[in-house]
């Protein structure tokens, strides 16, 4: 059993992690929830994905999973929409130059400046 949110220094922040099917991109999903974010877990394998947003949602925590293959830009300008669709903005991301590149390749510039102005935490 996952424990639940145990402060809100991230709360209502969108953090966007890829490689959160497994290993430390899942740990970091985990607790990024923990601390009170909203996660998308972007990864090559949906159902590890999925169990991801499993172990997400039993903190307390909404999750998307979107199954992404980092290194094919068509998933990753299709994992920037659907994540602007489902939580409407993204704060935090592990990849800011990956976000920037989808966007800009997607001409959706009130995107790109809405994304350069709400991320807050960027792990390149």
């Amino acid at each position: 059993m996952v424990s639940k949110i145990k402060s809100s220094r991230l709360k209502d922040r969108i953090a966007l992690i890829t490689g959160a099917g497994s290993g430390i991109g899942r740990a970091m999903a985990i607790e990024f929830a923990k601390e009170g974010a909203k996660i998308i877990i972007a990864d090559i394998d949906s159902v590890k994905a999925e169990e991801t947003v499993k172990a997400i949602k039993q903190i307390g925590q909404q999750a998307l999973g979107l199954k992404t293959d980092i290194s094919n830009q068509k998933d990753v300008i299709s994992m920037v929409e659907k994540s602007y669709e489902y939580f409407e903005r993204i704060d935090i991301s592990q990849y800011f130059s990956l976000l920037l590149k989808a966007i800009t390749s997607l001409g959706k510039h009130s995107i790109l400046q809405e994304v350069s102005s709400s991320i807050k935490f960027a792990i390149l």
